[in-house]
């Protein structure tokens, strides 16, 4: 019993270094989410003048009234954004990472029905924003279906948001990419530009333009 008791004292006696451990390891990795945070931050505002060439106007809402004739309508931002998606495996080399970020399709029980939801994120000129995305599903002919997004946290909160949900490296390879993709679309359109000059110029020559 003595021993035991002894034990126990032991124990009790590690308590505090043990706690001072814990807190020790948590500023460390808040430290590290504040540096993460900042980086992403400036990595954003330099972003920022290029968005309306790289980015896109992404969906904000979408339905679907039901009926194999039916059409279905969307709602699109009026500025355009780079999309960044958190579902998106960035190391499955297969994958085509996602021109649009939309909201995740939830089944229920049954299998014919079910909701949208989820959280989006997308960059614009002005700055990070986080949307939470909400609606339903139906497969049944005279059911319809909807979702739509709203803004739900924007700037430093967003970005705080996303780190969580994605690592720093993932996000910045993600961008790295897109700026790539972009590059070369601009500079095949360069090209096609100057073809179309040449024409010009000769058709004027001939004309005596």
């Amino acid at each position: 019993m003595a021993e035991k008791i002894k034990e126990i004292e032991n124990l009790l006696d590690q308590l505090d270094a043990v706690r001072e451990s814990f807190e020790k390891v948590e500023e460390k990795e808040q430290e590290l989410k504040d540096r993460e945070t900042e980086i992403l931050k400036q990595v954003f505002e330099s972003v920022a003048p290029i968005v309306e060439y790289v980015g896109d106007k992404q969906i904000r809402g979408y339905s679907h009234p039901g009926g194999q004739h039916a059409e279905r309508s969307y709602k699109y931002d009026n500025l355009p954004s780079i999309p960044i998606c958190v579902v998106y495996d960035y190391e499955e080399k297969t994958k085509v990472k996602p021109k649009q970020v939309k909201p995740q399709r939830i089944t229920n029980s049954e299998g014919n029905r079910g909701e949208y939801r989820g959280f989006g994120y997308r960059l614009y000129e002005r700055g990070l924003e986080e949307l939470k995305f909400s609606g339903s599903w139906s497969n049944w002919q005279e059911e319809g279906s909807h979702w739509s997004s709203k803004k739900f946290f924007e700037g430093e909160k967003a970005i705080k948001h996303l780190l969580e949900k994605k690592e720093l490296k993932y996000i910045l390879k993600y961008l790295r990419e897109e700026i790539e993709e972009s590059k070369k679309d601009n500079e095949d359109r360069r090209k096609y530009i100057g073809k179309r000059k040449k024409t010009i110029e000769a058709l004027e020559s001939v004309l005596d333009l």
